[in-house]
């Protein structure tokens, strides 16, 4: 063992050593602990010298961490280097970084211990071999017809996995005509577009398209992007927004964002019936209107 460990954090540290000795080739730490909530893991580092790497090796770790990944990111003489390694893999020396000037008497190396569900890196790749996947025509077995006629080149299988919805409507459309084109006619062909997107990728959707595709995806059963969507609408509700908001809750029968765009109406009831968006809401929807207004005289009251 050599050189001193010294904690920034409960998983981040600095490891100063010297040089290498004479006769040795490598460089051990002592070992520091990472504590990422109730992810207790032991760590150990090394410096290769002939080759002027930086590798660590996972000593122990808490029973939760069996499942999941390590983000292990060091930081040497200018150079960064981020790994996500599994804990099976962790339990050898795996490389994590390399090293400039291994010749200085002194070397001070940072490290940053994170866990995560998943490998980042890996669900990253996947993210950008779907994406081509989908901009790739040349394997598509099914055409998805938008509104206006615009057409999507997508894969059965794919569309199937990720959308009950979507696996009724290919398996109909096989058993009935044999068809391999399906006419999507009740949501917008940009916004179809949009959801598409999100089936191979699951990246974030434009802000813009929220309320639209909050209410495709209540349509396709895609849990993952009602679930995206009802963050970004809950995180928006404000004044100006919040009649909007709730009337959409409303027609996709969302109760947990009903129930949040109500109780915001009701403690800013004055404010809100002033705004374009209540008066919009209204001349839609005015038996709704009502009945928020009653809500709000009867909390008053209360009060």
């Amino acid at each position: 063992m050599s050189g001193i460990i010294s904690n920034l954090s409960s998983n981040a540290y600095i490891w100063c050593t010297r040089m290498r000795e004479e006769g040795f080739d490598n460089t051990e730490s002592p070992i520091f602990k990472a504590v990422n909530g109730i992810t207790t893991s032991k760590w150990k580092m090394r410096i290769d010298w002939d080759v002027c790497k930086i590798s660590v090796m996972l000593i122990s770790a808490s029973t939760d961490a069996e499942k999941k990944f390590f983000e292990v990111t060091t930081y040497c003489r200018g150079t960064e280097s981020t790994e996500t390694v599994s804990m099976k893999q962790a339990k050898d020396y795996i490389t994590i970084g390399t090293m400039k000037g291994c010749g200085c008497n002194r070397m001070h190396i940072f490290i940053k211990i994170n866990v995560c569900e998943h490998n980042h890196r890996l669900l990253s790749n996947v993210t950008n071999d779907l994406a081509k996947a989908l901009a790739n025509e040349n394997y598509s077995d099914i055409i998805l017809v938008g509104k206006g006629g615009t057409e999507y080149k997508a894969h059965k299988v794919i569309l199937s996995a990720r959308s009950e919805v979507f696996d009724a409507k290919i398996r109909n459309a096989c058993l009935e005509r044999k068809s391999n084109r399906i006419v999507i006619d009740d949501i917008e062909a940009d916004v179809l577009g949009e959801m598409l997107n999100y089936i191979y990728t699951g990246k974030e959707v434009p802000e813009k398209m929220i309320p639209d595709l909050f209410m495709a995806a209540k349509k396709y059963a895609l849990v993952g992007l009602q679930s995206m969507c009802e963050t970004i609408l809950t995180q928006s509700i404000d004044i100006d927004s919040v009649a909007d908001i709730f009337l959409l809750a409303e027609r996709v029968s969302h109760e947990r964002l009903r129930k949040k765009a109500l109780s915001y109406l009701i403690k800013n009831i004055r404010e809100v019936v002033e705004t374009e968006s209540w008066k919009r809401v209204q001349r839609m929807d005015e038996k709704l209107c009502l009945e928020v207004l009653n809500k709000s005289i009867c909390e008053n009251l209360l009060c």
